[in-house]
């Protein structure tokens, strides 16, 4: 994905590969929070899986999105509203100024949404289901990213391409956000461990008192 979509912005010209190229290193600096909490978040709902404390686990995540938010509108802000002189310090050509301050006015709006694909994603392979973790990065980057690039390429031009790139990671961080808060029985119909052996022992009993 990250071959096509260089492919189609290196059809606008050099200063268009340099743009992307300076915001995607500011991007990677700007998502250090969410990522180092995604990292942290991991063990904490594995241990916490293990000792079937469920309600933390969910308090956990709740409480790591609204981080992931927060740290996205204020990245958000600082970037746009400093973004033409953060990029001044790194190149002073005027196309790629303006290019790469489009894409820090633009982009950084979806961080906290991406944030939270971030964290779900550590959440799920702590607890064991690396699918859906893979699920969302794939349905991320085939089914919105991709298409919506070509398809902002085709009717904006580069800034389609860097549109594309916003409204792929809302989507889907927000339908995480939205699964999440819908799952309010969160870990409640995950029996104990007691609980299953005493299911056990009853159909047992009951197949040979039969």
């Amino acid at each position: 994905s990250v071959g096509f979509v260089t492919s189609l912005i290196a059809g606008y010209g050099a200063s268009a590969v340099a743009s992307f190229g300076l915001a995607s290193r500011l991007e990677a600096f700007a998502l250090i929070a969410p990522l180092a909490l995604s990292a942290s978040l991991g063990p904490f709902v594995g241990q916490n899986w293990g000792a079937q404390k469920y309600g933390r686990v969910k308090r956990a995540l709740q409480l790591s999105f609204w981080f992931c938010l927060s740290w996205g509108a204020l990245v958000a802000v600082l970037l746009g509203t400093a973004a033409p002189e953060i990029v001044a310090w790194f190149d002073s050509d005027p196309a790629v100024v303006a290019r790469t301050t489009f894409y820090l006015k633009l982009v950084p709006i979806s961080y906290g949404a991406l944030g939270i694909v971030f964290t779900a994603s550590s959440a799920f392979n702590a607890l064991g289901k690396p699918l859906p973790a893979l699920g969302m990065s794939l349905v991320r980057l085939l089914l919105f990213y991709v298409p919506l690039t070509y398809l902002g390429s085709r009717l904006f031009g580069l800034f389609g391409i860097f549109g594309a790139a916003c409204l792929s990671n809302s989507i889907v961080g927000f339908a995480v956000w939205f699964w999440h808060s819908r799952w309010q029985n969160f870990g409640s119909e995950v029996p104990s461990t007691e609980n299953l052996y005493v299911k056990q022992f009853r159909n047992s009993h009951g197949t040979t008192s039969n």
